[in-house]
C-alpha cells in the first residue's frame, strides 16, 4: 500500500471545531474515519488498541500568549485487513 498523509488547518469558530471533534467521535464510533478536503480524500480503519497522545502548552511572548492543545491517535493494522 502506498504511502498517504494528510493535514488541514484553518482557523474557525468554537462551534465549527466542535462539530469537527463530533465528527470525528462518531467515525471513531463506527470504526472508519474518512477525510475530504479539496479533492483529496483519506479513508482510516481504527483498530485497537491504539496510541492517544494529548499535548497541551502555553507560550508567552512579548505581551501575546499562545495556547494550544493537540491530539493524537496511532495504530498498526495488518495489511490483510485493508
Amino acid at each position: 500500500m502506498a504511502s498517504q498523509h494528510m493535514q488541514i488547518r484553518s482557523k474557525t469558530e468554537f462551534s465549527a471545531a466542535i462539530g469537527h471533534l463530533e465528527s470525528l467521535i462518531d467515525s471513531l464510533k463506527r470504526g472508519t474515519i474518512f477525510i475530504n478536503q479539496g479533492g483529496r480524500s483519506i479513508l482510516l480503519k481504527p483498530s485497537e488498541p491504539f496510541d492517544l497522545e494529548l499535548e497541551a502548552g502555553i507560550k508567552p511572548n512579548d505581551g501575546i500568549c499562545r495556547e494550544k492543545i493537540a491530539l493524537k491517535l496511532k495504530w498498526e493494522i495488518r495489511e490483510s485487513r485493508l
